[in-house]
């Protein structure tokens, strides 16, 4: 019987194929296979073992010529009116310096006023109450309020906070535990049921990979809070 925690270890630590799997183990394709069925062990999306199969092979030349081949027929039928206006066009210096000013504090192009502005507290009122006329329903780009769908108002930061502070700011995939680039996931894949006893701590590249088998990590996230 082979342990399916080596073989998640090496389908997910040392990213191998199931057939390099079988040859480092010394078993059959199909016994690892059935492993990996009989204990839900996530599998790797299509694109994610595409990524793996070709990581560091280089391309041939011939390829990188189809591919650019390809790319130019299609570029031909993008409508010219689509296509970047100033392609293949240069400024003057002027232009270019005019250009510069015009941009310098743009929030756009670094946010915020320019260096060493600022505003006056009368100013600052005008700005509010300019802002004022625009906010909530009164804008409009307002859709009744649902902004946050598909979560729940509910799910906001300080409750995200809450729950990375239960779990110890630690991702709680198995054999994990990082502390960076943490999210929140919701068990049962309900974005509205936004109960602590149904959010986990996760990295975001484990968030990605609970996305499938959902039933085996329902079940096994259920048991942990």
């Amino acid at each position: 019987m082979i342990d399916p925690r080596i073989v998640s270890d090496l389908y997910w630590n040392e990213n191998l194929s199931q057939k390099k799997i079988a040859k480092r183990l010394g078993v059959s394709y199909g016994q690892v296979l059935t492993t990996i069925r009989k204990y839900k062990i996530p599998m790797r999306s299509k694109t994610e073992a595409q990524a793996i199969s070709t990581k560091g092979i280089p391309r041939s030349e011939e390829v990188r010529n189809l591919i650019s081949e390809r790319t130019k027929e299609a570029m031909k039928k993008v409508p010219r009116e689509k296509l970047q206006y100033w392609k293949g066009k240069t400024q003057s210096e002027e232009t270019k310096q005019l250009w510069s000013k015009q941009r310098m504090g743009h929030p756009y192009y670094g946010g915020g006023p320019p260096k060493g502005c600022v505003f006056s507290e009368e100013h600052k009122q005008n700005m509010s109450l300019n802002h004022a006329d625009i906010s909530g329903h009164k804008n409009p780009n307002w859709f009744g309020g649902v902004s946050k769908l598909p979560y729940a108002f509910s799910f906001d930061e300080e409750l995200k906070e809450l729950v990375k502070n239960r779990d110890g700011y630690r991702c709680q995939f198995p054999d994990c535990g990082t502390d960076e680039d943490l999210v929140v996931h919701h068990a049962d894949y309900d974005k509205m049921n936004s109960n602590p006893k149904n959010l986990i701590t996760l990295c975001r590249s484990h968030n990605a990979k609970v996305n499938f088998n959902r039933e085996h990590w329902t079940e096994y996230f259920k048991e942990m809070t």
